[in-house]
């Protein structure tokens, strides 16, 4: 799961929300590994937007989780990266 540091406007995003999504992976599925939030690693990200049509970078702190492959999984996820 790639979660941005930044919002669109280039703000930076809370840790709470981190630490929020975190909680509620663990108590899911048990524990998950990430890489910090700040120093290294942090992984830089590129997408179009489907607004502007143009690249967008962004810096991304990652959570890595081993889950079944199982509709109840997938939704959580699904969930997740609307919020």
């Amino acid at each position: 799961m790639y979660l941005p540091l930044r919002d669109k406007d280039g703000q930076p995003i809370n840790t709470e929300m981190f630490n929020a999504m975190a909680e509620q992976v663990v108590e899911k599925f048990g524990g998950l590994t990430m890489t910090p939030l700040l120093g290294n690693p942090v992984y830089d990200g590129f997408w179009k937007s489907p607004r502007t049509k143009k690249t967008v970078r962004d810096k991304n702190s990652v959570f890595t989780i081993f889950v079944p492959q199982e509709e109840e999984s997938v939704e959580f996820f699904r969930d997740g990266k609307k919020k």
